[in-house]
């Protein structure tokens, strides 16, 4: 059986680990959101144009530089996968399915039914479902969705 999940025992009651662990990742992983931040905003980019002039214009447009430098930024925004298509399909397996209920304490996977649900479960299940629609997401776009019905934007980029 999985330990109590009872604040009684104070601070040495079996999930501290777990509720320090936590607290610990979400700080450090702020920490390492303000320092990407900061080092992007620091981050001198030289794009170089190489194309040629028009024969009656001695220069070439701004406006062609304001378009690669508009696509370079749109290019670091783009994600592989969709937040709101994960959450939409987290939520469906996990309350749609019930499959929340497999965080609860019973010992067997088959029953579904409300039960209390144990903190360091509910975390795992929540965390394998998250991956698992990642995965799936990821696994479209690489080998199906960027190889046969659009280009990459890394390609597109390259071929301003």
């Amino acid at each position: 059986m999985m330990p109590s999940n009872d604040e009684f025992y104070g601070i040495g009651h079996e999930y501290i680990f777990f509720y320090s662990f936590f607290h610990a990742l979400f700080w450090l992983h702020t920490i390492q959101i303000v320092y990407t931040v900061y080092r992007q905003s620091r981050v001198d980019i030289f794009l170089m144009d190489w194309e040629k002039p028009k024969v009656r214009q001695s220069d070439v447009s701004v406006w062609r530089t304001v378009f690669v430098a508009n696509e370079w930024n749109e290019m670091q925004t783009k994600r592989k996968t969709s937040i709101e298509f994960s959450l939409v399909w987290i939520g469906f397996f996990l309350i749609g399915l019930k499959l929340n209920n497999v965080a609860a304490t019973q010992p067997d996977f088959h029953d579904l039914s409300d039960g209390y649900k144990n903190i360091t479960l509910q975390f795992a299940n929540t965390v394998w479902h998250w991956l698992l629609v990642s995965l799936v997401q990821w696994a479209w776009k690489f080998f199906f969705y960027e190889r046969y019905i659009v280009e990459p934007r890394s390609q597109i980029f390259l071929d301003l």
